[in-house]
């Protein structure tokens, strides 16, 4: 039994002074970026702390010694670029998906320096490495932000800051509830006004910022304790994945086409009812009955939906169909090209629809959004194509080397301004 735990103790993670730092640093991260939130109302604030995170990582790798691959570079670059979008532009939306990805990627750039892909060069693991990234690794290490915050190398000044922070968050609540209680008198409040420039939309921001860094912190550190120990480093290799792939693949291929029959059936019927409607987008004559805004907007979200439901069979087909011993099937290629044809001209005519619509109305921020996603999702599915007929195209990489450029784009194109010079 002594043996076992001795067995666990030497098992056990040593946390250096320098991980010790970052544990310290990824509670600073959080707490700025509960006070950066929402976005919109602090762009400079939430850019700057991108930039901090990556100085941070940065100095892990060069303690650390560690060379960094062509995908640390690219992810670096790519957030700053579209980071940047946070002070390029004033719309809201992208400056929370600008955000989202630049935080996502600097995950994936500790993660990959710290030697966890799955398989390196251009891979089609990625999606499994970000499976990894968001929902195993922080989790499965959430607790050690302690271990390292009370590490022994640096236990004693790590206990000044923990008393430090515990004493000043004792004083937070009974500190405001007395401030309240004191609030009644006039004079009381002007000298607080005065002293503190106080406001109670800041204290309220505060305490939800300090309610939420230990969580942000914990899941943070996790991630990065987790890559620092390779973590699940056997479990998930491209050999296992393979084989893991080569077990769910149980459907025939003759079930496989029944299955699609039905809704190929439909996409027939649909084309050659509605084959002159669809037909003058490109033409650029409008319908008769029809406004230039009921046309555009007649079915858009319809085919979005039709979209993503065709790339779910795509995707369900090409995991779960079974292949010859060469991975081969010539029914395979068939339903996926015949699938991503029809996605293609339903995308095209919407597409159509939509640049008659800007020729007479002008752009807005929503139309410049659909006209992006359709080019994406058709660029998506001409790869998913050419994937069936070359074998070497690495289908999920290079869509991810598309729909990151094409993001980047987007996001630092200040939309509001393209609208204006329209």
């Amino acid at each position: 039994m002594n043996t076992v735990q001795s067995t666990a103790r030497l098992q056990k993670p040593v946390y250096t002074p320098e991980d010790t730092a970052y544990a310290w640093l990824c509670l600073f991260f959080a707490f700025s970026y509960c006070q950066a939130t929402p976005i919109k109302e602090n762009p400079f604030g939430a850019f700057l702390l991108i930039l901090a995170m990556y100085t941070a990582g940065f100095v892990i790798v060069g303690v650390k010694k560690i060379k960094l691959s062509p995908v640390c570079i690219i992810s670096t670059v790519s957030s700053v670029v579209i980071g940047s979008a946070l002070i390029l532009t004033d719309t809201a939306f992208l400056m929370n998906l600008s955000m989202a990805y630049s935080l996502a990627s600097f995950g994936y750039f500790l993660y990959a320096a710290l030697g966890n892909r799955i398989e390196n060069g251009f891979s089609d693991y990625v999606f499994m490495d970000f499976v990894k990234l968001l929902f195993l690794f922080p989790f499965r290490s959430f607790p050690a932000i302690f271990s390292a915050l009370f590490n022994k190398s640096t236990k004693k000044s790590s206990m000044i800051l923990v008393k430090i922070l515990v004493g000043a968050t004792l004083a937070i609540f009974p500190t405001v509830f007395v401030l309240l209680l004191l609030s009644y008198d006039d004079g009381f409040r002007s000298i607080m006004r005065d002293l503190f420039d106080f406001k109670f939309d800041d204290l309220v921001k505060l305490l939800s910022s300090l309610w939420f860094t230990l969580p942000l912190g914990m899941y943070g550190f996790g991630l990065y304790a987790s890559s620092r120990n390779n973590a699940m480093k056997n479990r998930f290799t491209a050999e296992s994945c393979k084989a893991m792939l080569q077990k769910i693949r149980i459907l025939p291929g003759l079930t496989a086409i029944v299955s699609v029959l039905p809704i190929l059936f439909l996409y027939a019927v649909f084309f050659t009812a509605q084959w002159k409607y669809y037909v003058s987008g490109f033409t650029g004559v409008l319908p008769q009955n029809f406004s230039y805004a009921e046309y555009a907007r007649q079915g858009f979200f319809e085919l979005c939906a039709v979209s993503v439901i065709n790339l779910f069979l795509i995707v369900s087909i090409l995991f779960f169909m079974k292949r010859n011993p060469t991975g081969k099937s010539f029914v395979l290629k068939l339903i996926t090209t015949v699938f991503c044809l029809c996605t293609m001209v339903l995308i095209c005519t919407a597409v159509a629809k939509l640049v008659m619509y800007i020729s007479i109305y002008g752009l807005t921020q929503k139309r410049i959004y659909a006209m992006w996603l359709m080019l994406l999702i058709g660029i998506v599915y001409l790869i998913l194509a050419l994937g069936q007929f070359l074998p070497k195209i690495k289908t999920v990489a290079t869509c991810l080397t598309v729909a990151i450029p094409m993001f980047a784009c987007l996001a630092v194109c200040n939309v509001n301004a393209l609208c204006a010079s329209y």
